[in-house]
């Protein structure tokens, strides 16, 4: 049976059209009303002689989010993983999902070459160090190269600033690129080398931006250019064929001789470390997942309020910026074929800065001016708030790519004085077609 609303394949030309919908029913304790996701839209994808690629998903979405979503979107003056939304005055929200893009290969498929307007994320991980897909999607050109055991990605990203939510206005926007070399090092290890750079003119867009060669904006910082240019090293490892090791060392500063010191401010570095175990226990289709982030206050932000790792009001990276500490553990079983069971926890400990003027570090919407002095930064400095999340969830394919999906979360988060912050407990259930949770 044909799955695809509209399906045309021939030796030249492949085109697939379909239909995206996504209505969901959550039902809050306390909370007094339903509430709901309402997405409907298109996705199309094809291919031409077999070189050029495409992808466009459009989608009206209609929402009114869990008490905690609706808290961050006015704290922040931004819609978690969405770019420009409208807020009514009964806390609905009203988005519009336009993402696509062109992918071309050449030389033999050693190059590919995509543009386009998506989230892009880079690692093994629930989360990534580097970049995520948290934030909304942005302009981007990815240029990668494979040749035998080397991998090389340049990624070219236009982002928008920082900004304060009022009437019609023009954001300013600022540029980045990202430079990543992986190898395979043997057949169950690869390792990997990352940079990223921030450019510190907003609205500018020159030339030299777009040199390829990893390590160039390093020494380019190192001999005093303003913008922000960070490093990062990665590694996934393959045991017994059934165990996948990873992770990530992500340094903004770092300073070796002030390590183990007095908590200097300027060293800042993110480490994630993950496992999966795939078949566990010999029970064909249980997937475990473990990953542990810690990340440093002061990473991720900039002294020039430009260059922080940030886009759209959102993280680039971590959803929680810096100074925390998070486990997270996945549970994913298939006991039938059509039938997908998943459960989350995440226990975090993290950190916010004190009311008024006090800058520990851990807002990356901050400059680095004026801080708390130059030491005493432990892992989370400030007010300390520690939270547990949990959800399972459980989906039915009852049509190919059509799944009728039900659930459970809980958050919880409060201080280390005992204040209770926004927190959650819901249900829900729905419909999902062609798209992703």
């Amino acid at each position: 049976m044909q799955p695809d609303l509209i399906h045309v394949h021939t030796d030249d030309f492949f085109l697939v059209v379909n239909p995206v919908i996504y209505t969901e029913a959550i039902g809050e304790r306390n909370a007094g009303q339903l509430d709901y996701i309402n997405t409907r839209g298109a996705e199309v994808r094809g291919r031409i002689l077999d070189k050029i690629g495409f992808y466009t998903l459009l989608a009206d979405d209609q929402e009114r989010p869990v008490s905690y979503v609706n808290a961050w979107e006015r704290a922040n003056s931004a819609f978690p993983g969405m770019d420009f939304y409208k807020r009514s005055s009964n806390g609905n929200y009203d988005l519009f999902l336009a993402r696509g893009y062109v992918d071309a290969g050449a030389f033999n498929d050693h190059l590919h070459i995509t543009f386009g307007y998506d989230k892009n994320f880079s690692g093994d991980g629930i989360r990534s160090l580097f970049l995520s897909d948290y934030s909304a999607p942005a302009t981007f050109l990815r240029l990668r190269t494979t040749l035998g055991r080397f991998v090389y990605e340049n990624l070219y990203l236009e982002l928008t600033s920082d900004y304060i939510r009022k009437g019609d206005q023009q954001l300013k926007h600022k540029f980045a690129t990202m430079h990543q070399l992986s190898f395979r090092a043997a057949p169950w290890l690869s390792i990997g080398l990352f940079e990223s750079t921030l450019f510190a003119r907003e609205d500018q867009f020159n030339a030299g931006y777009l040199i390829p060669v990893i390590g160039y904006r390093t020494v380019a910082r190192a001999i005093g250019e303003a913008d922000k240019t960070s490093l990062g090293l990665q590694f996934k490892a393959v045991a017994l064929h059934t165990l996948q090791f990873y992770g990530q060392a992500y340094f903004d500063q770092l300073k070796p001789s002030e390590l183990g010191k007095n908590g200097w401010w300027g060293n800042q570095f993110g480490i994630q470390l993950g496992g999966k175990y795939f078949d566990a226990f010999t029970l064909r289709n249980l997937d475990l997942q473990g990953e542990v982030n810690i990340v440093r206050p002061f990473t991720y932000a900039s002294g020039d309020g430009v260059t922080d790792y940030t886009h759209y009001n959102q993280p680039l990276a971590h959803p929680y910026g810096a100074g925390f500490a998070e486990v997270i553990g996945t549970l994913r079983y298939q006991p039938l074929p059509k039938l997908y069971l998943a459960a989350k926890s995440i226990y975090s400990l993290r950190s916010v800065d004190s009311p008024g003027t006090a800058n520990y570090g851990n807002d990356i919407f901050k400059t680095y001016y004026p801080r708390e002095g130059d030491y005493g930064y432990s892992l989370t400095p400030g007010t300390k708030i520690t939270g547990i999340y949990l959800n399972v969830n459980a989906a039915y394919e009852i049509r190919p790519n059509i799944f009728l999906e039900a659930g459970a979360t809980h958050l919880r988060r409060k201080t280390d004085a005992g204040v209770q912050l926004p927190s959650a407990t819901y249900a829900y259930g729905g419909l999902r077609w062609n798209i992703a949770r």
